[in-house]
């Protein structure tokens, strides 16, 4: 089977320490102990204040617990590269739960107007959980009839795993994150509006760092998945239009060999 690389917005490419964590999983592990870490470690990596409190939810109660929310904004668009934090228009009042899966490690600097986050860790973190990542601001949202997974023994192995994972990025640090972050999305976008068979889709100030999109002619894109890269791609009126995931699981050296494959094309 040819080798793939994944570059596909969700699922994430797994983190490159997850499957060793998962290997060294003991069910003599604490699963309380691990899921306090992760909340410690999940507020440092994504600025999170302590006025926020934290609850681990089942991912298939997700579009449940959303519902009561007068609307939900993904920062960074996993369909269409914009991130709407960036938006000058974007109105204060219509934020009510923001959904940081595919940000990370470009997260806000404040959550003013802000009732709730989400965070799927299959996405930017590259945790394949089924678990819901919850931080919220007030008693008067409702949990009832969702599953926590502190009740049950379900997700101790999952929990475990994304509690390291959180270490190993908190020991990196959150500064070299974003500067390598910074980098590949750089590194990305000059090559968009360098190559003759793309073209950019969304304009500069609006642009995730994490989620890179381009209309991509059909010859290209056929071309770059027989290398053996899996991004997704849709159709928008007459372009193909490519998405490309840039996640803490994605190196430096790998974009930098992706841009160089593709300028060849």
């Amino acid at each position: 089977m040819k080798f793939k690389i994944n570059l596909n917005p969700y699922p994430g490419a797994p983190y490159f320490t997850a499957q060793e964590h998962l290997r060294r999983f003991s069910i003599k592990e604490d699963p309380v102990k691990h899921m306090h870490n992760t909340e410690s470690q999940l507020r440092a990596l994504f600025n999170i204040p302590e006025g926020f409190s934290f609850k681990m939810l089942n991912l298939s109660d997700k579009d449940k617990f959303c519902s009561q929310f007068e609307s939900v904004i993904i920062k960074d668009d996993p369909l269409h590269g914009i991130d709407w934090l960036r938006m000058k228009s974007q109105p204060s009042t219509s934020l009510k739960i923001l959904d940081l899966s595919y940000s990370f490690p470009q997260v806000p600097t404040d959550f003013l107007g802000i009732d709730a986050i989400i965070i799927d860790p299959n996405a930017g973190l590259g945790i394949r959980a089924g678990l819901l990542l919850v931080f919220y601001l007030h008693d008067s949202i409702s949990f009832n009839g969702l599953i926590s997974p502190n009740t049950t023994g379900q997700f101790n192995k999952e929990i475990y795993v994304l509690s390291k994972v959180a270490d190993d990025l908190v020991e990196k640090g959150i500064e070299m994150l974003v500067r390598e972050s910074n980098y590949k999305a750089a590194v990305l976008y000059h090559l968009i509006e360098s190559h003759h068979h793309l073209k950019p889709m969304v304009d500069k100030e609006q642009r995730s760092k994490t989620i890179i999109s381009a209309a991509c002619e059909t010859h290209l894109l056929r071309k770059i998945k027989q290398l053996g890269y899996e991004i997704s791609s849709r159709m928008d009126k007459e372009n193909t239009v490519i998405t490309i995931a840039s996640y803490p699981t994605h190196s430096r050296e790998l974009v930098e060999m992706l841009v160089d494959r593709i300028m060849l094309l």
